[in-house]
């Protein structure tokens, strides 16, 4: 999300872009909301440069927290690293980070899948 995309458009066309790709985000938490899935896994480079817009993290967040029965494991990328995106962010529970330098429900991985497995077969 919030990609330059300067090779094949103009700044109005990623413009455009990028809000169409922030909403199928929410498009996305709205599907696994009506077909009652339990896991979102979000496999890095959610992100794709350092310089992320406030519209775009909000954006996230509120899509996350409007669906507070569903995990959304957000393993960050190496884009996603250096973004600080979710920093000083109040971040919701179902928002579980693979990292721990963030102020968030962070776990290691091995915690992380011990979470999941223990949650799918409740």
């Amino acid at each position: 999300m919030d990609s330059p995309m300067e090779t094949h458009m103009t700044s109005e066309q990623a413009r455009i872009r990028n809000a169409e790709i922030l909403k199928s985000f929410r498009r996305m938490t709205e599907y696994a909301e009506q077909q009652k899935i339990r896991l979102v896994l979000i496999a890095g480079d959610l992100f794709d440069r350092e310089r992320i817009t406030k519209r775009t993290v909000e954006g996230v967040l509120d899509a996350v927290r409007s669906t507070p029965q569903i995990d959304y494991l957000y393993v960050r990328g190496n884009h996603d690293d250096k973004t600080h995106a979710f920093v000083d962010q109040d971040i919701p529970q179902n928002f579980i980070i693979s990292r721990q330098d963030l102020k968030a429900p962070a776990l290691s991985f091995r915690e992380t899948f011990k979470r999941l497995l223990v949650s799918c077969t409740n």
